[in-house]
């Protein structure tokens, strides 16, 4: 199997001129990581991603208090099932599912009403974040425990957390009423700067541990593209070990390597930190049988099913065949189709998880 955690054996011409590669960051980011990186480094508008080259590098290191994982969490979550939906802004189209679903999610994008706009093509982010504050209030959340996923666009992000105290943010979350929130995903993407992704580890967790001092329950998010950062990781969770869930943004991988590079990254946590599960937000299901016998740590999350019914497409769980078959269906209400869909895709997870345990067991007994 390819090991996509593991680094190039030669920099690029790229790599060589990453500060990290100096030296000048150990012993948080190793001079090695910088072999990684296969894009300039230059960034003087700061498009997206802080580099080691910026200017202000200091004051955003500050910020978050140093590179180093070594922020504290004390959250204690209480188990959570395999699969939980994920719903969007449109909830009064929704149906109170809580007694089949207890935990229901939503995403940063879905309470805020501004934040970023689309405009001539783009994305652009505004002067002002407002927070839709009386969303949980609807009745297709009564009785159900509301998992923040603190996810969306890059300018989403990054607006809402240099906004965070301007708007009193994590205040805000924790008056409306929500179970817990993840930490914000902030991207790490392959060949970008070394630096940029420490930065952007430490701010995750930075904004788990600010969830935390208002009173909401936090499931760190956890980006990993190398064995370097896997490190670090787990040897953060082994140092928090109250914390028995992190998270997993899936929604931006889209080829069969960045797919397997997270799911590689995840059991080799998942591995090395055996008390631990994680939460999968977005995760392509047809390829759930990638985490083989870690399946029962893995939990899965999101809103397919939901699109689904907003668009009249009726969900129905194949057994025979192990499928998700999709009909069109304009003979029901919305509402009914969400429930049916999110039930199909619950019972489909459910089928899988069960036989690749089966399996698994099988093969255990055969070996011995």
């Amino acid at each position: 199997m390819q090991d996509f955690l593991e680094l190039p054996n030669n920099p690029s011409l790229f790599a060589l001129s990453c500060d990290v590669i100096k030296g000048k960051f150990e012993p948080v980011i190793k001079a090695e990581e910088a072999y990684q990186v296969s894009k300039t480094c230059e960034n003087p508008f700061r498009k997206n991603i802080v580099t080691c080259k910026d200017i202000r590098l200091s004051v955003f290191v500050d910020e978050v208090q140093g590179l180093d994982l070594d922020t504290e969490l004390q959250t204690v979550c209480q188990e959570l099932p395999f699969y939980i939906p994920v719903f969007d802004k449109n909830v009064k189209a929704i149906p109170n599912i809580s007694k089949e679903f207890p935990f229901v999610a939503l995403s940063l994008n879905d309470i805020t009403s501004s934040g970023i706009i689309h405009k001539a093509g783009c994305l652009h982010e505004e002067k002002s974040v407002a927070l839709k504050g009386m969303m949980l209030q609807t009745p297709c959340f009564k009785n159900s425990k509301i998992i923040l996923f603190s996810s969306g666009a890059d300018n989403l992000i990054e607006s809402v957390w240099y906004k965070r105290d301007d708007i009193k943010f994590f205040n805000r979350i924790a008056k409306m009423g929500f179970y817990a929130a993840t930490g914000f995903n902030f991207s790490l993407f392959v060949g970008e700067c070394s630096f940029s992704h420490a930065l952007n580890m430490k701010r995750s967790l930075a904004s788990s541990s600010l969830y935390e001092q208002a009173g909401v329950l936090t499931i760190p998010h956890m980006y990993a593209l190398n064995k370097f950062q896997v490190a670090r990781w787990c040897a953060w969770l082994k140092s928090n070990p109250s914390v028995s869930y992190f998270t997993v943004n899936c929604q931006i991988q889209r080829s069969k390597q960045e797919i397997a590079q997270v799911v590689q990254a995840i059991r080799s946590i998942l591995k090395s930190v055996p008390s631990v599960h994680v939460l999968v937000h977005g995760f392509p299901i047809d390829k759930i049988k990638a985490f083989e016998n870690d399946i029962l740590r893995v939990h899965f999350a999101d809103m397919l099913p939901l699109k689904k019914a907003f668009n009249y497409r009726r969900m129905v769980f194949d057994a025979q065949n192990v499928k998700l078959r999709i009909t069109h269906d304009d003979s029901v209400s919305i509402a009914e189709l969400v429930a049916h869909n999110f039930s199909e895709k619950r019972m489909y997870i459910d089928y899988v998880r069960k036989q690749m345990i089966v399996n698994y067991k099988l093969q255990a007994k055969s070996v011995a």
